[in-house]
C-alpha cells in the first residue's frame, strides 16, 4: 500500500514547497528572534507585521492552488481535450473557452471566508 503522495497531488505539494522556502524560511531567524522582546504572550509588531505580509502572500498565490486542484479534478477530460486537438493552438482554445469546475474547490471556497483563500476580485464564477 502507497501512502506517498500521489502524482497528481505532487504539483500542489511542489508549489506549497516553493512557497515555504521561497517566502517563510527567510523571516524565521528573522520572527523567532522577536520572541524575548515584550510580552511573551503576544507577538511583537514586527513579529505581526511579517505575519500579515506572509498571509497575504498566500493569498495572492491561492489561485494557483486553486487552479492546480481544478485541473487535478478533470484531468482526464483535458488530456482528451488536448489529444484530439488537431493543433496546439486548438488545443488551448478548448481549453480556456470552457468554466471548468471542481466541486471539492466550490465546497471549500463556499466554506472559507469570502477573501481568505484568493486574491480580490476573483469569484466562484471564474472557477
Amino acid at each position: 500500500m502507497d501512502l506517498g503522495v500521489s502524482v497528481r497531488l505532487r504539483p500542489i505539494l511542489d508549489e506549497v514547497k516553493r512557497f515555504i522556502g521561497n517566502e517563510i524560511l527567510p523571516l524565521e531567524h528573522e520572527f523567532f528572534a522577536e520572541v524575548d522582546k515584550g510580552d511573551r504572550w503576544l507577538f511583537t509588531p514586527r513579529q505581526t507585521e511579517i505575519m500579515e505580509t506572509l498571509k497575504s502572500k498566500a493569498r495572492e498565490r491561492g489561485h494557483i492552488l486553486e487552479g492546480l486542484a481544478v485541473a487535478l479534478s478533470n484531468v482526464d477530460e483535458i488530456i482528451a481535450l488536448i489529444k484530439a486537438a488537431a493543433t496546439p493552438a486548438d488545443a488551448k482554445r478548448g481549453l480556456t473557452e470552457r468554466s471548468w469546475r471542481s466541486p471539492v474547490v466550490e465546497e471549500m471556497l463556499l466554506r472559507a471566508a469570502a477573501d481568505a483563500p484568493r486574491p480580490e476580485g476573483l469569484s466562484l464564477i471564474h472557477i
